[in-house]
Protein backbone atom coordinates (compact mmCIF):
# COMPACT_ATOMS: atom_id res chain seq x y z
CA UNK A 1 0.00 0.00 0.00
CA UNK A 2 1.33 3.49 -0.82
CA UNK A 3 1.71 5.75 2.05
CA UNK A 4 -0.34 8.39 2.57
CA UNK A 5 2.10 11.17 1.68
CA UNK A 6 2.29 9.59 -1.59
CA UNK A 7 -1.38 8.83 -2.09
CA UNK A 8 -1.93 12.43 -1.34
CA UNK A 9 1.31 13.05 -4.10
CA UNK A 10 -1.07 11.52 -6.80
CA UNK A 11 -4.22 12.97 -5.86
CA UNK A 12 -2.57 16.19 -6.46
CA UNK A 13 -0.92 14.63 -10.09
CA UNK A 14 -4.69 13.22 -10.74
CA UNK A 15 -6.80 16.24 -9.77
CA UNK A 16 -4.83 19.50 -9.68
CA UNK A 17 -5.70 20.24 -6.02
CA UNK A 18 -4.58 18.73 -2.68
CA UNK A 19 -7.06 16.12 -0.48
CA UNK A 20 -9.09 17.31 2.20
CA UNK A 21 -7.70 13.94 3.78
CA UNK A 22 -6.85 9.91 3.49
CA UNK A 23 -9.25 7.44 4.49
CA UNK A 24 -8.61 3.66 4.61
CA UNK A 25 -10.74 0.59 5.21
CA UNK A 26 -9.19 -2.59 5.91
CA UNK A 27 -9.66 -6.06 4.73
CA UNK A 28 -10.72 -9.05 6.63
CA UNK A 29 -10.33 -12.61 7.94
CA UNK A 30 -12.94 -14.92 9.08
CA UNK A 31 -11.89 -17.09 12.04
CA UNK A 32 -14.84 -18.93 12.30
CA UNK A 33 -18.99 -18.60 11.68
CA UNK A 34 -18.77 -20.19 8.04
CA UNK A 35 -22.29 -18.94 6.52
CA UNK A 36 -23.86 -18.64 9.94
CA UNK A 37 -24.83 -14.80 9.61
CA UNK A 38 -27.40 -15.15 7.42
CA UNK A 39 -29.19 -17.38 10.21
CA UNK A 40 -29.09 -15.21 12.85
CA UNK A 41 -25.14 -16.96 14.27
CA UNK A 42 -22.48 -16.33 15.56
CA UNK A 43 -19.08 -14.88 13.61
CA UNK A 44 -15.49 -14.53 14.81
CA UNK A 45 -13.61 -12.03 12.42
CA UNK A 46 -10.86 -9.76 12.40
CA UNK A 47 -9.48 -7.08 10.07
CA UNK A 48 -5.61 -7.48 8.46
CA UNK A 49 -3.08 -4.74 7.32
CA UNK A 50 -3.85 -4.73 4.08
CA UNK A 51 -6.58 -1.97 3.17
CA UNK A 52 -8.19 -0.24 0.56
CA UNK A 53 -7.24 3.71 1.06
CA UNK A 54 -8.41 6.73 -0.64
CA UNK A 55 -6.97 10.42 -0.98
CA UNK A 56 -10.13 12.47 -0.55
CA UNK A 57 -11.72 16.48 -1.74
CA UNK A 58 -15.09 17.31 -1.83
CA UNK A 59 -16.76 19.10 -4.58
CA UNK A 60 -18.90 22.37 -4.53
CA UNK A 61 -21.63 19.85 -7.00
CA UNK A 62 -23.33 16.75 -6.33
CA UNK A 63 -20.84 14.33 -8.52
CA UNK A 64 -18.99 11.75 -7.28
CA UNK A 65 -15.88 10.35 -9.11
CA UNK A 66 -13.98 7.77 -8.44
CA UNK A 67 -10.11 7.22 -9.89
CA UNK A 68 -8.69 3.69 -9.18
CA UNK A 69 -6.06 2.26 -10.47
CA UNK A 70 -6.68 -1.10 -12.98
CA UNK A 71 -10.17 0.19 -13.49
CA UNK A 72 -12.46 2.79 -15.31
CA UNK A 73 -13.14 5.99 -13.75
CA UNK A 74 -16.30 5.82 -11.77
CA UNK A 75 -18.39 8.78 -11.77
CA UNK A 76 -22.09 9.54 -10.68
CA UNK A 77 -24.39 11.87 -9.98
CA UNK A 78 -25.99 12.19 -6.58
CA UNK A 79 -29.38 12.87 -8.33
CA UNK A 80 -29.24 9.36 -10.42
CA UNK A 81 -29.08 6.40 -7.30
CA UNK A 82 -30.88 3.90 -9.05
CA UNK A 83 -29.21 0.40 -9.51
CA UNK A 84 -28.53 0.09 -12.84
CA UNK A 85 -28.28 -3.47 -14.18
CA UNK A 86 -25.45 -3.49 -16.20
CA UNK A 87 -23.13 -1.96 -13.62
CA UNK A 88 -23.79 -5.06 -11.42
CA UNK A 89 -20.06 -6.53 -10.34
CA UNK A 90 -18.43 -3.05 -10.65
CA UNK A 91 -17.01 -0.42 -8.88
CA UNK A 92 -19.61 1.48 -10.16
CA UNK A 93 -22.47 0.17 -8.50
CA UNK A 94 -20.47 -0.02 -5.06
CA UNK A 95 -20.45 3.89 -5.40
CA UNK A 96 -24.11 4.27 -6.82
CA UNK A 97 -24.69 2.11 -4.60
CA UNK A 98 -23.44 3.41 -1.16
CA UNK A 99 -24.26 7.06 -2.28
CA UNK A 100 -28.34 5.65 -2.78
CA UNK A 101 -28.25 4.18 0.59
CA UNK A 102 -26.81 7.09 2.08
CA UNK A 103 -29.12 9.84 0.85
CA UNK A 104 -31.75 7.47 1.52
CA UNK A 105 -31.25 7.35 5.10
CA UNK A 106 -31.52 11.20 5.08
CA UNK A 107 -27.90 12.51 5.84
CA UNK A 108 -26.23 15.34 4.53
CA UNK A 109 -24.40 14.84 1.35
CA UNK A 110 -22.46 16.56 -1.50
CA UNK A 111 -20.04 15.59 -4.25
CA UNK A 112 -16.58 14.81 -3.70
CA UNK A 113 -13.71 13.20 -5.47
CA UNK A 114 -11.15 10.24 -4.65
CA UNK A 115 -8.06 8.59 -5.60
CA UNK A 116 -8.03 5.17 -4.46
CA UNK A 117 -5.24 2.47 -3.75
CA UNK A 118 -5.85 -0.92 -2.92
CA UNK A 119 -2.96 -3.35 -1.64
CA UNK A 120 -5.45 -6.28 -1.27
CA UNK A 121 -4.82 -8.85 -3.61
CA UNK A 122 -7.43 -9.98 -6.22
CA UNK A 123 -9.41 -13.27 -5.24
CA UNK A 124 -7.60 -13.51 -1.79
CA UNK A 125 -10.56 -13.79 0.22
CA UNK A 126 -10.07 -10.21 2.44
CA UNK A 127 -13.79 -8.89 1.54
CA UNK A 128 -12.47 -6.28 -0.70
CA UNK A 129 -15.75 -5.24 -2.21
CA UNK A 130 -16.90 -4.71 1.62
CA UNK A 131 -13.94 -2.74 2.33
CA UNK A 132 -14.40 -1.16 -1.02
CA UNK A 133 -18.39 0.01 0.02
CA UNK A 134 -17.55 0.98 3.91
CA UNK A 135 -14.28 3.27 2.69
CA UNK A 136 -17.07 4.70 0.45
CA UNK A 137 -19.41 5.43 3.14
CA UNK A 138 -16.71 6.37 5.64
CA UNK A 139 -15.70 9.18 3.33
CA UNK A 140 -19.45 10.38 3.21
CA UNK A 141 -19.36 10.10 7.06
CA UNK A 142 -16.07 12.54 7.07
CA UNK A 143 -16.48 14.68 4.64
CA UNK A 144 -20.42 16.05 5.39
CA UNK A 145 -21.63 14.21 8.83
CA UNK A 146 -18.14 14.41 11.34
CA UNK A 147 -18.11 11.19 11.49
CA UNK A 148 -21.25 10.81 13.62
CA UNK A 149 -22.54 7.65 12.13
CA UNK A 150 -22.11 4.62 13.88
CA UNK A 151 -19.72 1.54 12.61
CA UNK A 152 -23.47 -0.46 12.40
CA UNK A 153 -24.90 1.91 10.62
CA UNK A 154 -22.16 2.02 7.86
CA UNK A 155 -21.89 -1.97 7.73
CA UNK A 156 -25.82 -2.24 7.02
CA UNK A 157 -25.68 0.34 4.75
CA UNK A 158 -22.52 -1.16 2.82
CA UNK A 159 -24.23 -4.33 3.04
CA UNK A 160 -27.44 -2.97 1.05
CA UNK A 161 -25.16 -1.42 -1.33
CA UNK A 162 -23.65 -4.91 -2.32
CA UNK A 163 -26.73 -6.90 -2.41
CA UNK A 164 -29.15 -4.46 -4.59
CA UNK A 165 -26.57 -2.84 -6.55
CA UNK A 166 -23.17 -5.10 -6.62
CA UNK A 167 -25.03 -8.26 -6.99
CA UNK A 168 -23.48 -10.21 -3.59
CA UNK A 169 -25.64 -12.03 -1.85
CA UNK A 170 -24.41 -12.17 2.09
CA UNK A 171 -24.92 -11.38 5.55
CA UNK A 172 -23.72 -8.62 7.32
CA UNK A 173 -20.62 -10.28 8.87
CA UNK A 174 -18.20 -9.18 6.44
CA UNK A 175 -19.10 -5.19 6.51
CA UNK A 176 -19.47 -4.81 9.97
CA UNK A 177 -16.01 -6.82 10.73
CA UNK A 178 -14.14 -4.29 8.47
CA UNK A 179 -16.15 -1.28 9.85
CA UNK A 180 -15.85 -1.71 13.00
CA UNK A 181 -11.73 -3.22 12.99
CA UNK A 182 -9.79 -5.36 15.20
CA UNK A 183 -11.23 -8.81 16.27
CA UNK A 184 -14.60 -8.98 16.25
CA UNK A 185 -17.69 -11.13 18.29
CA UNK A 186 -20.47 -11.01 16.15
CA UNK A 187 -24.08 -12.29 17.01
CA UNK A 188 -26.80 -11.74 14.93
CA UNK A 189 -29.54 -13.23 16.57
CA UNK A 190 -31.30 -9.89 16.38
CA UNK A 191 -30.20 -8.85 12.93
CA UNK A 192 -31.78 -5.48 13.19
CA UNK A 193 -29.30 -4.89 16.56
CA UNK A 194 -26.44 -7.17 15.96
CA UNK A 195 -24.04 -7.58 19.27
CA UNK A 196 -20.66 -7.07 18.77
CA UNK A 197 -17.80 -7.92 21.63
CA UNK A 198 -14.08 -6.77 20.99
CA UNK A 199 -11.77 -9.37 21.81
CA UNK A 200 -7.55 -9.90 21.62
CA UNK A 201 -4.98 -12.67 22.28
CA UNK A 202 -1.18 -11.84 20.99
CA UNK A 203 -0.98 -14.79 19.00
CA UNK A 204 2.67 -13.22 17.70
CA UNK A 205 3.36 -13.55 21.57
CA UNK A 206 2.80 -17.20 21.11
CA UNK A 207 4.75 -17.40 17.91
CA UNK A 208 1.57 -17.86 15.71
CA UNK A 209 0.98 -16.23 12.66
CA UNK A 210 -2.11 -16.35 10.16
CA UNK A 211 -1.78 -16.29 6.01
CA UNK A 212 -4.27 -17.53 3.16
CA UNK A 213 -3.65 -19.32 0.93
CA UNK A 214 -4.96 -18.45 -2.21
CA UNK A 215 -5.86 -21.71 -4.45
CA UNK A 216 -6.54 -19.48 -7.76
CA UNK A 217 -9.76 -20.22 -8.21
CA UNK A 218 -12.36 -17.61 -9.20
CA UNK A 219 -15.82 -17.01 -7.38
CA UNK A 220 -17.22 -16.53 -10.24
CA UNK A 221 -20.37 -18.16 -11.03
CA UNK A 222 -21.08 -19.45 -7.80
CA UNK A 223 -23.54 -17.18 -6.60
CA UNK A 224 -26.01 -19.75 -7.04
CA UNK A 225 -23.92 -22.25 -4.61
CA UNK A 226 -24.39 -19.41 -1.88
CA UNK A 227 -27.76 -18.76 -1.93
CA UNK A 228 -28.46 -22.66 -1.63
CA UNK A 229 -26.82 -22.48 1.66
CA UNK A 230 -29.36 -19.62 2.81
CA UNK A 231 -32.38 -21.38 1.10
CA UNK A 232 -32.07 -25.05 2.46
CA UNK A 233 -31.19 -23.38 6.47
CA UNK A 234 -33.45 -21.17 6.10
CA UNK A 235 -36.09 -23.38 4.67
CA UNK A 236 -35.59 -25.98 7.76
CA UNK A 237 -36.21 -23.12 10.14
CA UNK A 238 -39.54 -22.31 8.45
CA UNK A 239 -40.47 -25.77 8.18
CA UNK A 240 -39.93 -25.65 12.30
CA UNK A 241 -41.76 -22.44 12.43
CA UNK A 242 -39.02 -19.92 12.23
CA UNK A 243 -37.87 -17.33 10.17
CA UNK A 244 -33.98 -18.22 10.72
CA UNK A 245 -31.84 -21.23 12.37
CA UNK A 246 -31.57 -18.98 15.29
CA UNK A 247 -34.98 -19.17 16.24
CA UNK A 248 -34.91 -22.74 16.04
CA UNK A 249 -33.98 -24.86 19.31
CA UNK A 250 -31.21 -27.35 18.00
CA UNK A 251 -32.99 -30.62 19.71
CA UNK A 252 -36.09 -29.69 17.83
CA UNK A 253 -34.22 -30.32 14.82
CA UNK A 254 -32.60 -33.21 16.00
CA UNK A 255 -35.88 -34.90 17.31
CA UNK A 256 -37.66 -34.33 13.55
CA UNK A 257 -34.52 -35.61 11.66
CA UNK A 258 -35.64 -38.37 9.63
CA UNK A 259 -38.69 -36.18 9.14
CA UNK A 260 -36.00 -33.27 7.81
CA UNK A 261 -33.87 -35.85 6.46
CA UNK A 262 -37.04 -36.65 3.82
CA UNK A 263 -38.41 -33.57 3.16
CA UNK A 264 -35.32 -31.48 2.37
CA UNK A 265 -32.70 -34.06 2.10
CA UNK A 266 -29.39 -34.95 3.97
CA UNK A 267 -27.37 -31.86 2.98
CA UNK A 268 -29.71 -29.68 4.39
CA UNK A 269 -29.93 -31.47 7.50
CA UNK A 270 -26.23 -31.31 7.61
CA UNK A 271 -26.27 -28.34 6.58
CA UNK A 272 -28.15 -26.93 10.25
CA UNK A 273 -26.29 -29.61 12.27
CA UNK A 274 -23.30 -27.25 11.15
CA UNK A 275 -25.10 -24.16 12.27
CA UNK A 276 -25.16 -24.82 15.30
CA UNK A 277 -21.81 -26.63 16.21
CA UNK A 278 -19.94 -23.65 14.18
CA UNK A 279 -21.68 -21.28 16.73
CA UNK A 280 -20.36 -23.37 19.44
CA UNK A 281 -16.91 -23.37 17.98
CA UNK A 282 -17.00 -19.89 17.96
CA UNK A 283 -17.56 -18.99 21.53
CA UNK A 284 -15.05 -21.69 22.56
CA UNK A 285 -12.11 -19.70 20.29
CA UNK A 286 -13.48 -16.74 21.81
CA UNK A 287 -13.36 -18.16 25.23
CA UNK A 288 -9.45 -19.10 24.42
CA UNK A 289 -8.58 -15.84 23.33
CA UNK A 290 -10.16 -14.01 26.73
CA UNK A 291 -7.91 -17.10 28.81
CA UNK A 292 -5.12 -17.08 26.71
CA UNK A 293 -5.19 -20.04 25.50
CA UNK A 294 -4.01 -20.78 22.12
CA UNK A 295 -4.04 -24.21 22.06
CA UNK A 296 -7.81 -24.10 22.46
CA UNK A 297 -8.20 -21.53 19.74
CA UNK A 298 -6.34 -23.90 17.33
CA UNK A 299 -8.83 -26.43 18.67
CA UNK A 300 -11.57 -24.80 17.97
CA UNK A 301 -10.09 -23.47 14.31
CA UNK A 302 -9.79 -27.17 13.09
CA UNK A 303 -13.11 -28.17 14.72
CA UNK A 304 -14.76 -25.01 12.09
CA UNK A 305 -12.63 -26.51 8.94
CA UNK A 306 -13.77 -29.60 9.45
CA UNK A 307 -17.23 -28.82 10.22
CA UNK A 308 -16.81 -27.13 6.57
CA UNK A 309 -16.16 -30.13 5.48
CA UNK A 310 -18.15 -32.70 6.55
CA UNK A 311 -21.04 -30.98 7.31
CA UNK A 312 -21.62 -27.59 5.24
CA UNK A 313 -19.88 -28.70 2.04
CA UNK A 314 -18.81 -25.37 0.69
CA UNK A 315 -15.39 -26.98 -0.63
CA UNK A 316 -16.06 -27.25 -4.23
CA UNK A 317 -19.14 -26.99 -6.35
CA UNK A 318 -21.92 -29.49 -6.41
CA UNK A 319 -21.61 -31.89 -8.88
CA UNK A 320 -17.84 -30.96 -9.72
CA UNK A 321 -14.93 -33.84 -8.74
CA UNK A 322 -12.13 -33.35 -11.21
CA UNK A 323 -11.44 -30.04 -10.02
CA UNK A 324 -11.18 -29.60 -6.17
CA UNK A 325 -8.66 -26.61 -5.61
CA UNK A 326 -9.47 -25.79 -2.20
CA UNK A 327 -9.34 -29.85 -0.64
CA UNK A 328 -6.46 -30.15 -2.19
CA UNK A 329 -5.28 -27.05 -0.69
CA UNK A 330 -7.03 -27.92 3.06
CA UNK A 331 -5.13 -31.67 2.63
CA UNK A 332 -2.06 -29.90 1.60
CA UNK A 333 -1.80 -27.09 4.78
CA UNK A 334 -2.57 -30.13 6.93
CA UNK A 335 0.20 -32.41 5.82
CA UNK A 336 2.18 -29.74 6.46
CA UNK A 337 0.90 -28.70 9.95
CA UNK A 338 1.35 -32.22 11.41
CA UNK A 339 -0.65 -30.73 13.98
CA UNK A 340 1.33 -27.88 14.75
CA UNK A 341 -1.69 -25.20 13.71
CA UNK A 342 -4.78 -25.24 11.84
CA UNK A 343 -6.48 -24.35 8.76
CA UNK A 344 -9.89 -24.21 7.47
CA UNK A 345 -12.01 -22.74 4.25
CA UNK A 346 -12.03 -19.05 4.03
CA UNK A 347 -14.99 -17.09 4.06
CA UNK A 348 -17.69 -17.56 1.01
CA UNK A 349 -15.84 -21.27 0.33
CA UNK A 350 -16.47 -23.31 -3.06
CA UNK A 351 -13.62 -21.62 -4.32
CA UNK A 352 -10.74 -19.11 -3.48
CA UNK A 353 -8.59 -19.17 -0.19
CA UNK A 354 -7.94 -21.15 2.68
CA UNK A 355 -6.95 -19.99 5.76
CA UNK A 356 -3.74 -20.97 8.10
CA UNK A 357 -2.72 -20.22 11.65
CA UNK A 358 0.89 -21.97 11.98
CA UNK A 359 4.22 -21.13 13.81
CA UNK A 360 5.25 -17.98 12.63
CA UNK A 361 9.02 -19.19 12.21
CA UNK A 362 7.31 -21.57 9.44
CA UNK A 363 5.70 -19.36 7.44
CA UNK A 364 8.49 -19.32 4.37
CA UNK A 365 8.77 -23.22 4.52
CA UNK A 366 5.07 -22.84 4.29
CA UNK A 367 4.98 -20.81 1.53
CA UNK A 368 7.94 -22.93 -0.07
CA UNK A 369 5.75 -26.14 0.39
CA UNK A 370 2.92 -24.75 -1.40
CA UNK A 371 4.57 -23.51 -4.28
CA UNK A 372 4.59 -26.67 -6.89
CA UNK A 373 0.79 -26.98 -6.11
CA UNK A 374 0.10 -23.29 -6.34
CA UNK A 375 2.55 -21.40 -7.50
CA UNK A 376 4.85 -18.45 -6.49
CA UNK A 377 3.02 -15.55 -3.17
CA UNK A 378 0.24 -18.08 -3.45
CA UNK A 379 0.73 -17.54 0.41
CA UNK A 380 0.02 -14.09 2.06
CA UNK A 381 0.86 -13.83 5.59
CA UNK A 382 -1.53 -11.62 7.55
CA UNK A 383 -1.25 -9.30 10.22
CA UNK A 384 -4.14 -8.29 12.40
CA UNK A 385 -4.66 -4.78 12.78
CA UNK A 386 -7.42 -2.91 15.58
CA UNK A 387 -8.06 -0.14 13.02
CA UNK A 388 -11.41 0.68 11.82
CA UNK A 389 -12.76 1.86 8.76
CA UNK A 390 -12.38 6.21 8.83
CA UNK A 391 -9.32 8.95 8.16
CA UNK A 392 -5.85 8.51 8.46
CA UNK A 393 -4.47 11.08 7.46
Amino acid sequence: MRPAFSISTDFHDAFGCEPEGVYAASGRMELAGNHTDHQGGEVLAATVHLSIRAAVRRRMDRIVRVRSAGYPDVEISLDQSDPIPTEAGTPSALVRGTAAQWLGMGYPAGGWEALVSSDIPPGSGLSSSAAFAVLMLSIFNGLYSGNQVTALALARMAREAEVHYFGKPCGLMDQLAVSAGGFSHISFRDPNQPERESCFMDFSRHGLAFAVLNTGGSHAGLIEEYATIAQEMGAVAQFLGGSKLADVEESGIRRRSREIRLRFGDRAWLRCAHFYEENRTVRAMVKAMKTNRPDLFLQGMRSSGCSSVLCLQNIHPAGVFREQPLRVALAATDHFLQGEGACRVHGGGFAGTILACLRADRLGAYAEAMKPIFGTDAVLPLEVTGRGAGRIG
